[in-house]
Order: structure tokens, then C-alpha cells, then sequence
């Protein structure tokens, strides 16, 4: 057991040493989950909107506001929400002009300056506050013509205002949803990437260790260790031991940063854990084949590349299986990508237990051992005739 785990850690080992591996490894999953995330903004429950400006004007925003859209905070000034939004501490700003107030009452056509980032945000922003603000300048309005046409304090008309209000029933607007929600109500945005980027990168960083199988075959590495007292079942079990620790780390990495970073919330730990596990698993028992039939590390990694980001694209993990078709949707399930993500959505959709996803884990398992099973023979031959 003790060569079986050294085996494990120095194919750990080998990944962290080749420094372009970094990237794609800790930067580049990271990447894509903000842009996806960016992407669904709109899903995953308020906006985060600061705003700066006159006090009247913010504290009249804020109050008409949706907090069901847009959920808002003060700054002191024009500065201070720029490096907010630039920072990502909040979605959008909204940058209310001195004067805007009296312009509203007057019935003139206002400015209003939103500040976003790069990517842009979410259209609910600017429909919200557009919306709040015509409501302000609905009030005001007549507010000032009761001043003016009246004669009254501005007191006395605020008061008129809000007793005819009270007396008029507003218009109410009967809303029905059809057909089920795409994401679950409260959803974080940052899951639906962020569960793609566990499943595809697990997956791809698995496959694509099969190089390290090859070179260690090239510099005759394994024949050396088939004449150490070695038995043949440690060196396969050892090797994809390697193979299924690249894998292994890879998604606990993605999980934990996305869980610190966004907060995303991934479910029953244990459930999360074992299928994570089966996933690393089937990426591992992959490259242990792929390492076993190929003798061209180069060759090999394109060609792993390649079949990862297609099968994942297959499997649901660039776009949410949900919005295929009903026959793409079964297609997909020919690889374990779907599988795997559809055990992760119902742990987080549903809030079921290692028990509530047994289909998906089962079906990973069974991929898994035909893989390894199929990379241990290939393999064991290969060493026996010393290639």
C-alpha cells in the first residue's frame, strides 16, 4: 500500500512541476466560472446596485426599489462606487446628479449615470431603476402642480398626495408562471459554472495525465520498477492511483475556492465527496487507458484536449443540459459528464443525500471499472513484453 500511495503523490507531484499546468489548473476554471456566472446574474436572486448622490434623491431611490431586484447601498461619493464596482463589491452604481430632484418635479428630462463593469450587468438595473425613478417623478410632479395650481405648502401636498393614494385602489396586475423553473428560486449564480467547470476540468486534467504514463514508459521509468520487488498489481493499481489523484485535487479545488470566493453551496457533503470521487475515477481510468494504448506523449495530449472539451461540450458542461432538446438531452447521457452533472444538480437543487443520487453514482462506478479494467490489461501486457 505505502508504493501504491508514493506512486500517487509523485504523479502529483510531476503536475505541479510543469508550470504551464498552473494556469489551466488554479486560473483558468476560476475564469470561466465568473464569466458564466456574469452570464446568469440574473438568476441567482438581487443585484447588488450602489448608489451615490443627493440624500433626498438616494433615500427616495432606495425606498422605491424593488429589494426583490436590486439590492442597494449608500456611498458617500462618485469615487467610492467606482472602486466598488470596479472592485466587484457591487454589481452596477447609479450616480444621481445634483439637481435631479427639482428637474423629476418639473417634469424636464433627467440624466442619470450608471457605472458597470467590463462584462456589463444584469438588464434588471437599468429597468428597475428606471421604473423607480418614474414613479418619483410621477410623485413629484404632482406634488409640484398641487403647489403650484393650489396654493399650497409643500407639507399640506405631500399629505393630499398620500391621502388620495390611500383612497385610490391601484391597478393590480395578475401574474402566472407556466411550465417549471429553469434554476431553483435563491439558486447562486456562480453554481451553474461553477458545477460545469468541476465536471469538465475533473475530467480533462484527468485525461490529459495519461502523458505522464507515457513519458514514464519513454524513459523506460516503469520497466525499472517491473525488476524492483514490485508486484505487476501494485505498478497498474499505483499508476492509477496518480492518475485518479490529479483528478481528485483538481475538483476539490474548484469546490472549495467557488465555495469561499462566491459562496456556492454544494450540497450533502458525503454525497458531494463520493461523486466527486467516482468522477475522478472514471478521468483517471481514462488516461490509464489512452497512457496504455498511445506511445506518443505529444500526439496524445492534443487528442486528449480535444476529446475532454467535445465530451464535455456533449455532456452539458458549457451549457446547461436543460436547454437542450429532449434528444440531445439522451445523446448526453452516453457520457459520464451528464451524469455527473445531473448527481450535483439534484444534491444542490433538491437538497438530497448520498441516497438520493445512487443512478448517477452507480452509473460513474460502472464507467469507471470497464476503464481501469480495460487500462489494466492493455497495460499489464505492455509490461510484461517490456514496451
Amino acid at each position: 500500500m505505502r508504493k501504491i500511495l508514493l506512486m500517487g503523490w509523485i504523479g502529483l507531484l510531476r503536475m505541479f512541476k510543469d508550470r504551464s499546468n498552473w494556469f489551466f489548473v488554479f486560473l483558468m476554471p476560476v475564469g470561466i466560472i465568473v464569466l458564466v456566472g456574469v452570464a446568469f446574474g440574473g438568476e441567482g436572486g438581487p443585484v447588488s446596485v450602489g448608489i451615490t448622490g443627493p440624500e433626498d434623491m438616494t433615500s427616495a431611490l432606495v425606498e422605491e426599489i424593488d429589494v426583490s431586484i436590486l439590492d442597494t447601498s449608500l456611498y458617500d461619493d462618485q469615487a467610492s462606487l467606482e472602486a466598488a464596482v470596479a472592485g466587484g463589491q457591487v454589481n452596477a452604481g447609479v450616480v444621481i446628479p445634483e439637481g435631479v430632484g427639482e428637474g423629476l418635479a418639473s417634469g424636464e428630462q433627467v440624466e442619470i449615470g450608471l457605472l458597470t463593469p467590463p462584462e456589463g450587468s444584469s438588464p434588471s438595473v437599468r429597468t428597475e431603476v428606471d421604473r423607480a425613478l418614474g414613479d418619483i417623478a410621477s410623485e413629484r410632479t404632482i406634488v409640484a402642480t398641487l403647489i403650484r395650481e393650489r396654493d399650497l405648502e409643500e407639507q399640506a401636498a405631500q399629505q393630499a398626495l398620500s391621502a388620495a393614494q390611500e383612497v385610490i385602489d391601484p391597478s393590480v396586475v395578475e401574474t402566472r408562471s407556466l411550465g417549471e423553473a429553469l434554476f431553483p428560486p435563491g439558486l447562486n449564480q456562480f453554481y451553474v459554472g461553477a458545477a460545469g467547470m468541476v465536471v469538465l476540468f475533473v475530467f480533462l486534467t484527468g485525461l490529459t495525465g495519461s502523458a505522464y504514463l507515457i513519458q514514464s514508459r519513454q524513459l523506460g521509468v516503469t520497466t525499472r520498477v517491473v525488476s524492483t520487488p514490485t508486484s505487476l498489481p501494485e505498478i497498474v493499481i499505483g499508476e492509477g492511483t496518480a492518475r485518479w489523484v490529479i483528478a481528485f485535487f483538481q475538483g476539490v479545488y474548484i469546490m472549495v475556492m467557488t465555495a469561499v470566493l462566491f459562496g456556492v453551496e454544494w450540497g450533502d457533503l458525503l454525497g458531494g465527496t463520493v461523486l466527486l470521487g467516482l468522477l475522478a475515477a472514471v478521468g483517471g481510468g481514462a488516461a490509464m487507458l489512452v497512457g496504455s494504448i498511445f506511445n506518443n506523449d505529444q500526439q496524445t495530449a492534443g487528442l486528449t484536449v480535444m476529446l475532454s472539451l467535445g465530451l464535455g461540450a456533449l455532456g452539458g458542461c458549457m451549457f446547461p443540459l436543460d436547454l437542450f432538446p429532449e434528444t440531445m438531452q439522451t445523446i448526453a447521457h452516453f457520457t459520464p459528464h451528464a451524469w455527473a452533472l445531473d448527481g450535483f444538480n439534484k444534491l444542490v437543487y433538491t437538497g438530497v443525500g448520498i441516497g438520493g443520487i445512487l443512478p448517477e453514482l452507480g452509473v460513474l462506478a460502472a464507467i469507471a471499472v470497464v476503464l481501469f479494467g480495460a487500462a489494466s490489461i492493455v497495460l499489464s501486457r505492455k509490461l510484461v513484453s517490456g514496451q
